[in-house]
């Protein structure tokens, strides 16, 4: 049963990524939005976990990959808090 849900949360992971860039390529949200890079991270991160559940050292290039995206995405919600405070 775990195995199903770690393969779930990974495959969830990757379509709420991809459906982020699919609203950012359509003009549908703001890609300097905290929402933007959260959900960018949460995804990320659901990946990250399903990867490590299922580890072997080939995953080593997808674990690398997603913790990239997930400081990156970390890094835009710190920009985008500041930025809000500089606004107000």
């Amino acid at each position: 049963m775990m195995e199903f849900l770690m393969a779930v949360m990974g495959v969830t992971g990757a379509c709420l990524t991809t459906f982020m860039y699919w609203l950012m390529a359509g003009d549908r949200i703001d890609s300097k939005s905290v929402r933007f890079f959260g959900l960018n991270a949460l995804g990320a991160f659901m990946i990250m976990v399903s990867l490590v559940y299922h580890f072997d050292w080939g995953d080593l290039g997808g674990f690398v990959m997603e913790f990239s995206w997930l400081l990156v995405s970390l890094m835009g919600i710190y920009n985008a808090l500041g930025n809000k405070r500089k606004a107000a």
